[in-house]
C-alpha cells in the first residue's frame, strides 16, 4: 500500500531479500496521474536509492481503455443492476477527482477518466443513455476538475430522478473512498 501496510517500501524490501532481479511496478489506478501513479513511482525510485544493486525496474503502462478491465467493470455493473429491485434510472461512473491546476498542467488523468467511461458506455449499449460522467473527492481551496458528483445528485434529485447506481472505475477494489465516501456519505446526501 501506498499508505498503509504492508507498505509499498516494505513490499519492495521483501522483493528484493527474497533475490527478485527484476520487478514489474503495476498500479492499481487504471488512469495516470500525477497525483497517483507518479506519487507511486516517486516512492519506489526514492526507496530504491538505498541499494547498492537495484532490481531491473519495469512500470506497467495506463489500463484504462484495456479491453480487459472495460469488460470487467461492465460485467461488474451488469451484474449489479440485475441485482436490483428496479433499475437504476442513472448510472454515475465518478472518479477521484484531481485540482484543475494539474490537468491544465498536462496531467492525461481527466482524458484517462473520459475515455473510460467512453468504453464502457460502448460496452454497456443498453444502459449508454443513462451513464453520467463525474468526479469525488474534492478539498481544499483549489478548484478541481468536473463534474462534481454531489452537485449531480442533487440535479438528478430536483429532477425527479429516485434511482440511481454509482460506481467508480478510477479503483480496481473498494476502499475508503467507495466505501465512506461513495457508498456511505454520497448515498445519505442523495437521500
Amino acid at each position: 500500500f501506498r499508505y498503509g501496510e504492508p507498505s509499498l517500501e516494505k513490499g519492495l524490501d521483501f522483493l528484493i531479500k527474497q533475490g527478485c532481479a527484476r520487478i514489474l511496478l503495476f498500479n492499481l489506478y487504471p488512469q495516470y496521474s500525477s497525483s497517483t501513479s507518479a506519487s507511486n513511482y516517486d516512492a519506489v525510485f526514492s526507496h530504491l536509492l538505498k541499494y547498492r544493486v537495484i532490481p531491473a525496474l519495469k512500470v506497467a503502462e495506463p489500463f484504462f481503455e484495456s479491453p480487459y478491465y472495460i469488460q470487467a467493470v461492465a460485467t461488474s455493473i451488469t451484474e449489479n443492476i440485475d441485482k436490483l429491485s428496479a433499475a437504476p434510472e442513472r448510472i454515475i461512473l465518478s472518479y477521484h477527482g484531481i485540482p484543475l491546476k494539474l490537468a491544465e498542467t498536462g496531467d492525461p488523468y481527466p482524458d484517462h477518466c473520459l475515455a473510460t467511461t467512453e468504453a464502457i458506455r460502448q460496452a454497456l449499449p443498453a444502459h449508454a443513455d443513462k451513464i453520467i460522467h463525474a468526479y469525488q473527492s474534492r478539498f481544499g481551496k483549489a478548484n478541481w476538475i468536473g463534474p462534481d458528483v454531489v452537485g449531480i445528485v442533487e440535479d438528478l434529485h430536483r429532477q425527479g430522478i429516485r434511482r440511481i447506481a454509482v460506481t467508480c472505475p478510477g479503483f480496481v477494489a473498494d476502499c475508503l473512498e467507495t466505501l465512506h465516501e461513495i457508498d456511505g456519505e454520497l448515498k445519505n446526501h442523495f437521500h
